[in-house]
């Protein structure tokens, strides 16, 4: 999954990485800002909303 204009540093994309404890790290793909969220710390995710925009066809 990668997360479109997520990075607080540099407006570029974010890679999620849980690792094997289950604690999330938040890793830039432009810049390599990183960012480590404890398990008890993480926003239930089944609760968010999806951003999900919406394609036209050019006239």
């Amino acid at each position: 999954m990668l997360l479109i204009k997520a990075c607080p540093r540099c407006q570029g994309d974010v890679t999620p990485i849980v690792d094997f404890e289950g604690d999330l790290q938040l890793s830039c793909v432009q810049c390599g800002y990183s960012k480590y969220v404890p398990r008890g710390r993480r926003p239930d995710l089944a609760e968010a909303k999806p951003v999900v925009g919406t394609l036209r066809r050019a006239s």
